[in-house]
C-alpha cells in the first residue's frame, strides 16, 4: 500500500511546481521591466552613444585638421602626442574607440615634431633636430567636400 502514498507526493510536488513556475515568471517580468527601465535612463544619461559611427567622424574631422609644415601654428603638433585629436576621441569610451580606430580618414596624416625628440641618440648630428616632419594625404577644404 505505499502506491498511495507516492501518487499524493507527486501531486503534492507538481502543485508545488506550478506556484515555482509561476513565481519564476513573475520574477522574469519583473527582471524585464527593470531592464526596460534601465536601459531609458543610460539613452536619457548618455545619449552620445547613440549617434551614427558617420555623425561622430564628421565631428571628428572638424577637431583634426591635416598638418601643413608651411603653417607656423603647425610647427609645435605632433601625430604621437596622445593628448591631441584623434587620439583623445578613443580615450572617451569603448564606442568612440572603435569608431576612431576603423576610420582611415582620421589617420590619413602624420606630422612628426622632430625637435621634440632632440635628445634622442638617432636624431643627433642629423640636421633635422628643428623640423616638423609631415606625412599625409592633404584633405580639400570642408566647403569642398561637401
Amino acid at each position: 500500500m505505499l502506491l498511495p502514498g507516492y501518487r499524493s507526493a507527486v501531486l503534492r510536488l507538481s502543485r508545488r511546481l506550478e506556484l515555482l513556475k509561476t513565481e519564476v515568471q513573475r520574477v522574469t517580468a519583473l527582471r524585464d521591466r527593470s531592464a526596460a527601465v534601465i536601459e531609458i535612463y543610460r539613452k536619457i544619461l548618455h545619449p552620445i552613444r547613440h549617434v551614427p559611427p558617420e555623425v561622430l567622424l564628421k565631428i571628428f574631422s572638424y577637431c583634426t585638421d591635416v598638418v601643413d609644415a608651411a603653417t607656423p601654428s603647425d610647427m609645435n603638433q605632433d601625430s604621437l602626442d596622445t593628448r591631441l585629436a584623434p587620439w583623445c576621441f578613443g580615450q572617451v569610451c569603448k564606442y568612440w574607440r572603435s569608431v576612431v580606430l576603423g576610420s582611415p580618414r582620421l589617420w590619413s596624416s602624420l606630422a612628426l615634431n622632430l625637435s621634440k625628440q632632440s635628445g634622442s641618440k638617432s636624431l643627433r648630428g642629423s640636421g633635422c633636430t628643428d623640423k616638423l616632419m609631415s606625412i599625409g594625404h592633404w584633405k580639400r577644404s570642408r566647403l569642398d567636400s561637401n
